[in-house]
């Protein structure tokens, strides 16, 4: 756990090593809050961790999931807003 400004905290957990790379698995998660708090969702994180909750195999780094939901929000606008005809996104 380390602080990256202040209220803003970067919880790593280990996910074991990547069995082709030798590398160790760190999947990461950003909390705001106080550093009590940070530390109880670090202990929550990890406990997913034991519990098989994260796939080790799918660490994505944050920009993945940021683009993959900024994707799928454009995509729904596109769809649900009415367009002249031949202006549709595709």
């Amino acid at each position: 756990m380390s602080e990256v400004e202040p209220g803003k905290w970067r919880l790593r957990v280990f996910a074991g090593k990547d069995p082709v790379t030798g590398k160790r698995r760190q999947p990461e998660r950003t909390f705001y809050g106080s550093k009590t708090a940070a530390r109880r969702a670090l202990a929550e994180f990890s406990a997913e961790q034991r519990a098989g909750l994260l796939d080790p195999s799918v660490v994505e780094p944050a920009w993945v999931s940021w683009r993959l939901q900024t994707l799928e929000r454009l995509e729904s606008w596109n769809n649900s807003t009415p367009h002249r005809s031949g202006t549709r996104l595709s």
